[in-house]
């Protein structure tokens, strides 16, 4: 029997999990167990990623095959949350088990297991050293081909814009690729169709869709090109800039500057993220960012994710003003509440890259050496 959870502080919670036995839970305890956890990988105070991946991990691999698929995909997501690794071959198991129930997915169930995937597997600052593992690749590749045909036509229009940035972090082969241009794309190329998920996307999730496709395919791919042409005027109504023919990226960078003052933080991130991954050379909408940044009210600038996304692009750029910008931007994320560790592992690589090293603040550089031990693994310590 599975003790009362509310207000289980997360270090309590791991050893209820690791002393559970997957031959007496039912059903409804999994979905209770799983309640938690995911309350628990949000919470300020939960256990390092390695707890997570040792207790969590090691229990999801044991249970992935007896559990609902819902509760497998949301312990998946709460993990990657929680910025666990897979040294312990969690998501392997976990794809196993989602195999053999793919008539029990759900589309959101497909959405949160392949960006789960993604985010512990394909984060540029903690993949592998090479790539993912080709036997988890097959294993998402196997997924999608499987589950996408039926479930495409219940996506949300954010859950299209999530599906194909894992792809994309994933670095899906061919043979899938076809199934997701067939029942991903083609659905986007419906023009002004009700039916046509671009209608429902807001501008984060379009320029999560553009960076997307770019990674997918190359810019002539017809597809990638229609679906730029369609999402343009949802940008801006500039009819002269709407019928530009010069590259995608030289185009969006005219689509995207007159707007950016309406833009939030996110989006600022995600369309950034698109210029910089396409080694743009023209960075005239990051100076169009940086004045932007400069008025967003400080009670905006509170997300870990999105301020050290931020200043990983500018220190990848090497824009005149990135380390005046990053400054800033870290400024911000210091005062971030419990920021998750990829965030810090991506903060520590900016400054490290544009040599900011001796010029932040004492108290700011105490703070991150603390972050970085109480929220990265040793190896990872070492390297930074």
């Amino acid at each position: 029997m599975i003790p009362e959870l509310r207000g289980v502080h997360a270090e309590k919670l791991l050893r209820i999990i690791a002393s559970t036995s997957s031959s007496t839970l039912t059903q409804s305890e999994y979905v209770y167990l799983t309640v938690a956890l995911n309350r628990a990988s949000k919470a300020a105070s939960r256990p390092r990623s390695g707890e997570w991946e040792d207790t969590v991990g090691e229990w999801l691999r044991n249970h992935a095959g007896r559990m609902p698929v819902r509760q497998a995909t949301l312990t998946m997501n709460a993990l990657a949350r929680a910025g666990a690794g897979d040294s312990c071959g969690w998501i392997g198991e976990s794809l196993k088990a989602l195999l053999q129930h793919t008539g029990d997915l759900v589309a959101q169930d497909l959405s949160l297991a392949l960006n789960a995937a993604a985010k512990v597997l394909a984060d540029e600052n903690k993949r592998p050293a090479g790539g993912v593992p080709a036997e988890v690749l097959s294993l998402c590749e196997e997924v999608l081909s499987r589950a996408l045909p039926r479930l495409a036509k219940d996506l949300a229009p954010q859950g299209f814009a999530n599906v194909l940035h894992a792809c994309a972090k994933l670095k899906i082969r061919p043979s899938a690729l076809i199934v997701v241009e067939k029942f991903c794309i083609s659905p986007l190329l419906r023009g002004s169709d009700s039916s046509n998920p671009l209608l429902g996307m807001n501008r984060q999730e379009l320029s999560l869709l553009i960076y997307s496709l770019s990674r997918l395919f190359p810019p002539s791919n017809g597809s990638v090109r229609a679906v730029f042409e369609f999402a343009a005027p949802t940008v801006t109504s500039n009819e002269s800039l709407k019928g530009m023919q010069d590259g995608i990226i030289k185009r969006l960078s005219y689509f995207t500057a007159p707007v950016v003052d309406k833009m939030s933080i996110a989006e600022l991130a995600n369309v950034g993220k698109f210029f910089v991954g396409c080694g743009a050379p023209d960075y005239s909408f990051l100076m169009e960012c940086s004045r932007r940044l400069r008025c967003i009210p400080e009670h905006q600038l509170r997300s870990a994710q999105n301020l050290s996304l931020l200043m990983g692009i500018y220190a990848k750029a090497l824009v005149r003003d990135a380390p005046l910008v990053c400054g800033v931007l870290l400024a911000a994320f210091m005062s971030c509440k419990n920021p998750d560790p990829p965030s810090v592992t991506r903060t520590l690589l900016a400054i490290s890259r544009l040599d900011l090293v001796r010029n932040i603040d004492k108290s700011h550089r105490r703070n991150l050496l603390r972050l970085a031990r109480r929220s990265l693994a040793s190896s990872d310590q070492h390297s930074l």
